[in-house]
């Protein structure tokens, strides 16, 4: 019965926030500073409930957590197979964040996103759309096997053929938990899929973690997107056919040369990325950047706090927390 009423209350508090926020941006109200601060508290006090319930509605239904995400038309390493229903790279038990280079993502908001990037990867898969992961969710399943610590989405490529049939057949599909995609346009950038309903995101990026897709023009030989930073000529041949890599506990389809990839970005966006961790700065529960140009610190500093992936030989790969093995496998 409690749950049931914080699932009426948590939702209609969140939008009761939302309608003052927008009372006092259009100045039909004039708060002081301290009832301006005591409102923000309590439209973050309100989601915070909300996110609360959401995870504890996933965790009460197993199937919804399911690790068997392997996408069905990529050739499947060996290793894969036999690892895929033991595979969890980082128990969130242990979710540590660094004093100067903070966690974006609470547990729950990195579950809710990950459920978000299993429902994408199951339309793709069913409607034999070709996906993979670009940008810093590569860069993360290449460095961490995860979403990188201090990020807030993920990126992912998707031919522009497929984007009318992804912009017009996902909506209207029944998830497991709520979606909601908001069409990519000139406006609002890249077509994005959020962990809730349109009623919620009216704050379009500000709390919640989501997908941010992106579309390439190709050739026979060639692939690339002008309006995205660096790809503006990728040879094909460093991205098919492709492979597929760890994002927490899923498997998602990566270039077949990760790294060939990075090399193929003009200028270039990745240039040492097992050495240098490029910081935004996001403020904690939201997308709001703290400082506008990347921070760039050396990667080992953060490795007590954060697990990193180490490759001692050319097809080995190990997960690594301090000086702690976590995982290992043959890519």
């Amino acid at each position: 019965m409690l749950r049931r009423k914080l699932l009426v209350f948590g939702p209609i508090i969140f939008l009761i926030g939302f309608l003052i926020n927008v009372l006092l941006h259009i100045k039909l109200l004039q708060p002081t500073d301290h009832q301006k601060k005591e409102i923000h508290v309590s439209i973050r006090q309100a989601y915070e409930t909300y996110l609360k319930l959401t995870c504890s509605h996933m965790l009460n239904h197993s199937d919804i957590l399911n690790n068997n995400n392997i996408p069905i038309h990529i050739k499947i390493p060996s290793t894969v197979s036999r690892l895929s229903g033991l595979y969890k790279n980082y128990s969130y038990t242990n979710w540590k964040t660094h004093a100067a280079v903070n966690r974006v993502l609470t547990p729950c908001q990195h579950m809710i996103g990950m459920n978000v990037v299993r429902a994408f990867s199951a339309f793709c898969e069913r409607y034999n759309i070709t996906y993979w992961m670009i940008g810093g969710s590569l860069v993360g399943s290449v460095r961490h096997w995860d979403i990188i610590p201090w990020d807030k989405d993920l990126d992912f490529f998707v031919p522009e053929r497929d984007k009318e049939l992804l912009e017009r057949q996902f909506p209207r599909e029944q998830h497991k938990v709520p979606m909601y995609m908001r069409p990519g346009s000139l406006k609002h950038g890249p077509t994005k899929i959020f962990p809730e309903s349109e009623s919620k995101v009216s704050w379009p990026d500000k709390f919640y973690p989501f997908i941010d897709i992106f579309y390439y023009y190709e050739n026979e030989t060639h692939l690339w997107n002008h309006s995205l930073c660096c790809h503006h000529h990728i040879r094909k041949s460093a991205v098919f056919p492709l492979s597929i890599r760890p994002l927490d506990s899923l498997w998602l389809p990566a270039p077949r040369s990760p790294f060939g990839y990075f090399e193929e970005l003009d200028p270039p966006l990745f240039p040492r990325v097992e050495s240098e961790c490029y910081v935004r700065g996001y403020a904690p529960y939201t997308t709001n950047m703290m400082f506008e140009q990347p921070m760039v610190v050396i990667c080992k500093t953060l490795s007590r706090v954060y697990p990193f992936v180490e490759r001692k030989k050319k097809n080995i790969e190990s997960l690594i927390l301090g000086e702690k093995v976590l995982q290992t496998m043959a890519t």
